[in-house]
């Protein structure tokens, strides 16, 4: 990421690029050269080198933020995996009850240690309860 930033940043090769409504307002209007290079630009009035740099670091910049957050998004679609065993193990209880851990697992076919796992997160959710 630091190599990216130290490219984007050195791209400019010396000159500043600011959007022009960045301007400070507190500088009088004849103070301010707006000839010649100083002058407002679109960003289609630059030249192409700075258009290819701006477009890869803001390509880069959000790229890493998106690879930042797909660890959070990967983990919303794993929690919502484990609410569908979790549906399956209330449901199931409730059309058989007092019936045991074996029942439940060779009718779901699911393993004793998901089971368990799904079941203590029943248990602290105070949807389940065992005697």
């Amino acid at each position: 990421m630091l190599l990216i930033s130290t490219a984007c940043f050195t791209g400019s090769a010396g000159y500043t690029i600011i959007p022009s409504s960045e301007r400070p307002d507190d500088i009088p209007e004849e103070l301010i050269d707006s000839s010649g290079a100083d002058g407002t630009h679109t960003f289609w009035d630059l030249p192409l080198y700075f258009k290819l740099i701006s477009i890869f670091c803001f390509l880069s910049f959000s790229s890493f933020g998106f690879f930042k957050f797909f660890p959070f998004l990967l983990g919303k679609i794993g929690f919502r995996r484990g609410e569908k065993n979790r549906k399956r193990i209330l449901s199931y209880i409730s059309n058989h009850p007092g019936c045991s851990e074996g029942d439940i697992l060779k009718d779901l076919r699911m393993k004793r240690g998901t089971f368990r796992y799904h079941a203590d997160k029943l248990k602290m959710a105070n949807m389940l309860s065992s005697a």
